[in-house]
């Protein structure tokens, strides 16, 4: 729907609703703060009530509950001071409760009109009231509710009260001596922490103090001397970023340019020679394709003469409006053009041994023609309609004609060439009968060309082709035909030149990258290492000549890649060729064994020197601690010692520049760097850090980057262990040497394998890496000491206490009976916790300790005290919280009413229940009774309906009294029982069973009060549903059937239920509870029917 409403009313729709919804927000905001601000004046001028009557000597003092102090409960009103205005609106309610069911609020007319409504709904009056009845509600009565149930629980009434009615007053007293036991408890648990830490202070202190040797692993320290060699060699030396792009972009420039010319003559012959078998090669491979270039010039050349002269024959026939009409000249120039064309094209299709491809091309020409014919007799046509005489003249009508012959045998002859080239090669029958069809037409198509020539040789001329003939500047028909031919040719030259120049281009290309895949082809010859099994396929090297021919043209093709490309391939180029060099060669790896002249071996050796530094650069780049790093030392230090031997040439140099008189000198081969100096400090620098560097044992190892920061976090950690060291950040220090210990044996292997791979001539060397062995070995086995400690001693008990200060703190006094559960539960893990605590201590006392001696005996025995004074404390609490719990248990069911409520609102029915106090039916109660009798029938009816109506509901339960025997003897004996006596003489003799189960005397059925009431049950329950739900409804709520039974009576009663399946009702519907007092009676006497007059329920 949205779709159909325009987007400015949709927009206005939106913002109208954001404004309402705002503005919604906005009044209930200020609603709320409203009716707070008017609760909180309401509770201020009490308070200033009650400080004036303070004032003035008329109360105490001025706190709210002068009715609840005075009779011992002003406990009630301790927290007011501190409560927000709900909290005390809530407080308010509960007492409005209070005053309502003990009728205290009938002295205040403007509150008792509004029972049971909330703070919110009371009026001004109404709320003042509240807060005066409140502050003078007398609670004594709760002594009164005490003493009753005393009374009741030690009279003999009808069942035995077993649990005393709780005191109200009791729980706020009970609830604070269960805190005070609390933090009873709570300053053991300190007092426990405090004695195992000093039991154990002196053995946490030894088996940290065997940690110490882990100072010397000075990770951090070597890791910062690499950072200083790196940063030397980077800004002293550039072999930084900056200097490995310079040297890269002189590596390029270098192979782009290199030329590799051997010294002797016949060598460089042989090396063109291998150039030249290079490019033949190349040249051998794209001949095909020129072959296939120049076969698509000849076909391209056909089709663009063929469409050029259609095209140009077309123009000249086409007419426009304003231009002239077509002429006779005209016409029989174009009709010559084509006529020529055709006969070329007829020579070709009749030409048995012309190719398919030619003779297909010839026939899709003739098609062409012949639509030019045919649209220049159209043309002509058209022209001589509007001319009378020429239209009359019979060469006209005659040319007309032999133009429509010539036009038919065309388009005859193309369907018998295109019959015969579809046969192809096939030469059967029917393709020999389609050739001889094509030549008779061909035939006939010549002789009606030649008649079309003769016909419109015949055509008049016009007046204005008279004119110019006469003055010379009439077009004749052999020029037009020159014209024609003329823009033909300049378009196919045109096309012809354009078409060469592409296939040119592509032709160079294709040998370029010809000659380049035979170039990587015989490359790989160069780069395969020595003793590898080649590539199949790849072509091989016959001489050093072409192996030093193709190493200079594949360097070349390197320097035009990026540099990161080069210098891989490079390498591979580089690391082969030292490999496959013979020994005692003195020229270099590339050269193949040829000697080059000074050029080409300066070039070699600048490739050689670029490459390491290049190569160098990156290793100092990733230079770090870590199993690279004495390797990077090692390329270092050979480029240090060619640094150092660079200064002393240049400073040679220099020398004998100074000493030389006046006069031209050839400029030394190697130039002097203007920072020098500079140079020379960094290249002492870098020396004097690799030494240090060679010197120490941890750089030495090689070990991985992960694993030096392992030993860096074990040297960390055991120099932050500390006794005096906080929880949280202790066992942050024992997690991470954790950690570490389980990276302590890969690191001693690693160690081990370094030192079994150490030369035996490298003494020095290897007295590091033996010291470096045994520093690891002594450092696992103290790590190992300490970590069975705090894991087997320290940990555990440390970890007990840490959960008996969490269960201690959190027990409190709970309100309901979930939370007692949840405490009690806390209670029961306490214990546990602090019996483990003192078998930790026991273990402690009998173990001999592995890094250190065991505390002194007294010492634990102290500490043991201490615990067991914890697990009498916690056991006492432990009784003490669970006669709370009963407390509030007992509580919760007496007096919170929505127990009930919520029992009755478990189905569907019974939702609408509302449950009155006594004190609130007394009025109904008191009105005088009515005879069912004397009521009207529609009165009866409708009391039968309201009753069927509860009891379908579930609403209504029955109570028997079946706390009476009798001799069985002496009664009536059903059918059932006569025949049991008749079986077994034995049950003849009289016995005392209850009166409920023998049959009642004078009914034939011989059925008990049992059964009779239980069939009553059953046939009231199917009644009530019929009348509330209609007829053939279930029975979804039952009448719940209450038996009182005695010690005497009880089991009895409840097997002979058992064993008659309860006579027909769900045993969840019969309950048997034993009064074990005496039966009730009245005054001694039996039970009498009693005759109701005006007699009231309460009133007697």
């Amino acid at each position: 729907m949205a779709s159909l409403l325009p987007w400015d009313t949709l927009f206005l729709a939106g913002f109208a609703y954001s404004g309402y919804r705002t503005v919604g927000r906005w009044f209930k905001y200020t609603t709320d703060t409203a009716k707070a601000q008017t609760d909180a004046g309401y509770f201020e001028g009490f308070h200033e009530f009650l400080a004036s009557q303070a004032a003035s000597g008329d109360r105490s003092k001025a706190m709210p509950g002068a009715g609840a102090e005075a009779s011992g409960q002003g406990h009630l009103w301790s927290g007011w001071q501190s409560m927000n205005a709900k909290q005390k609106i809530a407080l308010l309610h509960e007492m409005q409760q209070v005053l309502e069911w003990t009728g205290q609020d009938a002295g205040f007319n403007a509150l008792a009109r509004y029972h049971g409504q909330p703070w919110s709904a009371l009026p001004h009056a109404a709320k003042q009231a509240l807060l005066a009845a409140a502050d003078q509600l007398d609670w004594s009565f709760l002594k009164d509710m005490v003493q009753e149930g005393l009374a009741i629980a030690k009279s003999a009434a009808l069942w035995q009260v077993t649990n005393s009615v709780p005191a109200l007053s009791a729980e706020p007293a009970l609830a604070e001596a269960l805190i005070d036991e609390e933090k009873d408890l709570q300053e053991l648990v300190k007092s426990a922490d405090m004695a195992v830490n000093a039991l154990l202070t002196k053995q946490q202190q030894v088996v940290i103090d065997a940690l110490s040797p882990a100072q010397n692993l000075k990770v951090i320290e070597a890791k910062r001397k690499v950072d200083l060699l790196r940063e030397a060699a980077q800004g002293g030396l550039g072999l930084g970023s900056g200097g490995k792009a310079a040297r890269g972009q002189q590596l390029l420039e270098l192979l782009r340019n290199i030329t590799l010319i051997p010294a002797d003559d016949s060598m460089q012959q042989q090396k063109a020679d291998a150039a030249a078998a290079l490019d033949a090669a190349a040249d051998a491979a794209v001949q095909p394709l020129k072959d296939q270039h120049s076969t698509a010039l000849a076909a391209a050349m056909a089709s663009t003469r063929s469409q050029s002269l259609v095209a140009a024959l077309s123009q000249r026939i086409r007419y426009r409006p304003g231009s002239k009409p077509l002429t006779a000249t005209v016409a029989a120039g174009v009709f010559n053009v084509a006529a020529d064309e055709v006969e070329s094209a007829v020579s070709t299709v009749t030409n048995e041994s012309s190719g398919v491809p030619a003779r297909r091309a010839a026939a899709q020409q003739l098609k062409e023609m012949a639509s030019i014919i045919d649209s220049t007799a159209a043309a002509l046509a058209a022209a001589t309609a509007g001319d009378n005489a020429a239209a009359e003249h019979d060469s006209t009508e005659q040319a007309l004609q032999q133009l429509s012959e010539a036009a038919d045998k065309l388009q005859e002859l193309c369907v018998n060439v295109e019959a015969e080239v579809k046969g192809g090669a096939n030469k059967s029958d029917e393709s020999a009968q389609g050739a001889d069809t094509a030549t008779a037409t061909a035939a006939g198509v010549r002789d009606a060309l030649a008649r079309v020539r003769a016909a419109l040789e015949q055509l008049p001329k016009s007046s204005e082709e008279n004119e110019g003939s006469a003055k010379g500047t009439v077009t004749t028909t052999e020029g037009l035909k020159a014209d024609v031919l003329r823009e033909v040719e300049a378009q196919v030259a045109t096309t012809e030149q354009k078409t060469r120049q592409q296939q040119e281009n592509a032709l160079q290309n294709t040998r370029s990258r010809e000659r380049m895949a035979l170039l990587l082809n015989k490359a790989k010859e160069l780069t395969t290492p020595a003793g590898a099994e080649q590539d199949v396929g790849s072509a091989g090297i016959a001489s050093p000549a072409e192996r030093l021919q193709v190493t200079e043209e594949y360097l070349k093709q390197l320097g035009a890649r990026t540099l990161a490309g080069a210098l891989t391939d490079l390498s591979k180029l580089l690391t082969a060729a030292k490999g496959q060099q013979e020994e005692g060669s003195s020229s270099h790896a590339l050269a193949a064994g040829i000697t080059l002249d000074a050029t080409g071996a300066d070039k070699l050796q600048q490739l050689d020197d670029l490459t390491v530094e290049i190569n160098l650069a990156d290793a100092v780049m990733r230079l770090e601690l870590g199993s690279d790093t004495t390797a990077t030392m090692s390329l270092l230090e050979t480029y240090l010692q060619k640094v150092k031997e660079k200064h002393s040439r240049a400073e040679q140099e220099q020398e004998q520049i100074s000493n030389e008189e006046e006069g031209v000198r050839t400029p030394p081969s190697v130039g002097v760097s203007p920072n020098l100096l500079k140079e020379q400090e960094a290249v002492e620098r870098c020396g004097s850090l690799v030494a240090e560097l060679r010197n120490d044992g941890l750089v030495l190892l090689g070990l991985a980057p992960g694993q030096y920061g392992q030993l860096a976090m074990l040297r960390e950690a055991a120099a932050n262990l500390s006794v005096s060291l906080d929880n949280l950040k202790y066992d942050r220090c024992v997690t991470a040497l954790k950690d570490v210990s389980e990276q302590l044996g890969p690191i001693g292997a690693a160690i081990q394998v370094k030192l079994a791979n150490t030369p035996e001539d490298l003494e020095s060397v290897r007295d590091i890496l033996t010291k470096q062995k045994q520093l690891a070995v002594d450092l696992y086995d103290r790590l190992k000491a300490f970590l069975s400690f705090e894991q087997n001693i320290r940990g555990p008990l440390k970890k007990a206490l840490r959960e008996l200060a969490s269960l201690a703190g959190g027990i409190g006094a709970p309100r309901n009976t979930t939370g007692c559960t949840a405490a009690a539960l806390k209670l029961d893990m306490a214990a546990e916790e602090a019996e483990k605590l003192q078998h930790l201590l026991s273990d402690l006392a009998t173990s001999s300790g592995e890094a250190a001696e065991a505390p002194a005996p007294d010492s634990i025995a102290a500490t043991q005290k201490i615990v067991t004074s914890l697990q009498e404390t916690i056991e006492a609490l432990t009784i003490s919280f669970a006669d709370f719990s009963s407390h509030v248990a007992l509580r919760t069911r007496a007096l919170n009413p929505e127990v009930a409520a919520a029992a009755a609102a478990a189905g569907v029915e019974g939702q609408d229940l509302q449950l009155h106090t006594l004190k609130s039916l007394e009025e109904e109660l008191d009105h005088p009774l009515t005879i069912l009798a004397d009521a009207p029938e529609d009165q009866q009816a409708e009391w039968e309906s309201l009753g069927l109506e509860q009891i379908a509901r579930g609403r209504v339960a029955t109570v028997l009294l079946a706390t009476g025997i009798t001799d069985s003897s002496s009664s009536s004996t059903s059918s059932r029982e006569a025949t049991a006596k008749a079986a077994d003489p034995a049950a003849a003799g009289g016995k005392a069973v209850p009166r409920v189960s023998v049959p009642v005397p004078g009914l034939p059925s011989g059925k008990c009060v049992l059964q009779l009431l239980a069939e009553r049950i059953l046939r009231l329950q199917q009644q009530a549903a019929t009348s509330t739900f209609g007829r053939h409804a279930p029975v979804t709520r039952q009448i719940q059937w209450y038996i009182m039974t005695s010690p005497a009576t009880h089991d009895k009663l409840a097997a002979d239920l058992k064993e008659y399946s309860y006579y027909g009702l769900s045993s969840r519907q019969v309950h048997l509870f034993n009064c074990k007092t005496a039966p009730p009676a009245f005054a001694g006497e039996p039970l009498k029917a009693l005759t109701l007059g005006t007699a009231t329920l309460t009133r007697g």
